[in-house]
């Protein structure tokens, strides 16, 4: 049985997955156009609320037109970087958890080692911190639209790309 502590922190996980999906889709629409393809909160199979801690595992879907490349590497860094800063402009985020942030970090050094940049530390860190400081600065111009998606994935829990190009240009 799930007690009012549990169901509170599980409910606090719910919002700051919310904010950190909403920065991740903002970015990239703002970035790169209609590359979303959708945004959830849901969590997929096998993925559900770990243990009992309530942690929930949304994600966005992109499109393929926009390929991870020496000339879009910086906004993919942006886009990756863009979740943790969401949750800061949301006053959401966790201080005692930074592992979605390890986690993005991680996709950022991945594809620049895929795309043959041939990263080494001191250039990887550089990528990451422009492309946090690219996205905070980013979200907090179109803070009204992130709050917009998130509050829309709290109710919804999924959004298609067509959707969050809506919010953004205020259809919705």
């Amino acid at each position: 049985m799930l007690t009012e502590n549990k169901i509170a922190l599980a409910n606090r996980h719910r919002n700051r997955t919310a904010w950190h999906e909403s920065g991740h889709a903002l970015t990239a629409v703002l970035w790169f156009g209609g590359v979303v393809k959708y945004a959830t909160i849901k969590p997929e199979a096998g993925q559900s609320l770990r243990g009992f801690s309530g942690i929930q595992a949304g994600h966005v879907e992109y499109l393929d037109t926009v390929k991870v490349n020496l000339n879009t590497i910086g906004g993919w860094a942006a886009i990756y970087m863009a979740g943790r800063a969401a949750e800061i402009l949301g006053g959401v985020e966790d201080p005692e958890s930074d592992r979605s942030e390890e986690n993005d970090k991680d996709q950022v050094r991945d594809d620049a080692v895929r795309i043959g940049l041939g990263l080494d530390p001191a250039h990887g860190e550089r990528l990451i911190l422009k492309g946090r400081s690219a996205a905070t600065a980013l979200l907090a111009r179109k803070r009204k639209a992130l709050e917009a998606i998130a509050n829309k994935l709290l109710a919804r829990e999924t959004l298609t790309g067509n959707e969050i190009l809506a919010i953004v240009h205020g259809d919705l």
